[in-house]
């Protein structure tokens, strides 16, 4: 055994498991903060597995971003899961489908609207010196 390379393999074991454990309070803390549990007791609590999933997929720690956002991402489904499977009536989960479908036609549309807004605000840039026009944007965060 090269005891330098075994040095180093703990090492790299004790970093990575610091960055996940750091990964976890972070999207722990976010799950707490939301006070979904407590409002909606029906709900499974799964973030932890949801977690374990990702870091499966993506362990490296360079890809916390990408850990963080896709146990979100799990968890949210997850939730909505349960409320399809526990509390609305038929008529109720058809309503909020139908809200759902709208926002997204909505979404759709002012992102097809935002790229012929940036190619005129870029022609206007460019062509006609006006560099405040450049800045004109559709909120992505509609």
């Amino acid at each position: 055994m090269n005891q330098i390379l075994f040095e180093l393999a703990k090492l790299n074991f004790n970093m990575v498991q610091a960055t996940l454990q750091n990964d976890l309070r972070e999207i722990s803390r976010w799950w707490r903060n939301l006070g979904l549990i407590e409002n909606l007791n029906f709900t499974r609590d799964r973030l932890v597995e949801s977690f374990v999933c990702v870091v499966g997929l993506a362990f490296q720690p360079e890809l916390s971003n990408f850990r963080k956002w896709l146990t979100k991402v799990i968890v949210l489904i997850v939730l909505l899961d349960d409320i399809y499977d526990n509390y609305g009536s038929l008529e109720e989960l058809d309503d909020f489908t139908n809200a759902v479908d709208r926002v997204l036609a909505v979404r759709s549309f002012f992102s097809i609207m935002n790229e012929p807004t940036e190619e005129m605000a870029y022609f206007l840039y460019k062509n006609q010196d006006l560099k405040g026009v450049y800045s004109i944007k559709i909120s992505k965060d509609f």
